[in-house]
């Protein structure tokens, strides 16, 4: 990647940096509900939907914060959330 490119995302991150961090945790809390329920895996099944359920939600509320939600973008992100779970559950 150039420096253009760098210097765009690290300006992206350091406006939006609370709902990085609140995805990243989101995302870190999963991953250590997941191993602390590896043998029920409804509840695994859950925490997945649930998860991205979630990321759906944050997408739509970051985009309504940047007054930059329209059609295209909620059906982007909730076309992610199902590659995600889809993915996700295949490994569960």
């Amino acid at each position: 990647m150039n420096t253009k490119v760098w210097s765009k995302l690290r300006k992206e991150v350091e406006e939006h940096i609370v709902d990085y961090v609140l995805l990243t945790c989101l995302s870190l809390l999963t991953v250590v509900l997941l191993i602390t329920f590896t043998h029920n895996r409804f509840i695994q099944i859950m925490l997945l939907v649930v998860f991205t359920l979630l990321y759906f939600m944050w997408g739509i509320v970051h985009h309504i914060k940047e007054k930059t939600l329209h059609r295209k973008i909620v059906i982007e992100y909730l076309l992610i959330a199902g590659c995600i779970l889809v993915t996700l559950l295949s490994f569960f």
